[in-house]
């Protein structure tokens, strides 16, 4: 007896735009390569905050912290943009990771 053919739902969203860079390894360059980028960006805000309490910069914390937890809430009700999630997770471990780095070597 044939079997029918697994049906998937598709990715949608952020997922389909974000899994390809995590599954193809020619494209990791271009990942880390970001991620660096993103990682160096938030050290730096992270910084101004602690060295300077800009308020510009601790309402872009806030707007940041408040975006991952909104994701962070819709992967847990739906399961959706579970990449995204991820990556917002490792955004601001990457960052305050970098920032860490930062002060421990004296660039600040």
């Amino acid at each position: 007896m044939p079997t029918e053919p697994e049906t998937r739902k598709p990715a949608e969203g952020v997922d389909t735009w974000l899994r390809p860079f995590f599954e193809d390894s020619s494209l990791w360059p271009v990942a880390i390569v970001v991620a660096l980028c993103l990682f160096t960006m938030g050290a730096g805000l992270l910084l101004l905050v602690w060295l300077t309490a800009n308020p510009f910069a601790l309402l872009a914390i806030v707007l940041l912290a408040g975006m991952t937890v909104d994701i962070a809430v819709r992967v847990l009700r739906r399961g959706a943009a579970k990449a995204l999630a991820w990556c917002a997770i490792g955004l601001w471990l990457g960052s305050l990771g970098v920032a860490a780095l930062g002060i421990a070597f004296g660039l600040v």
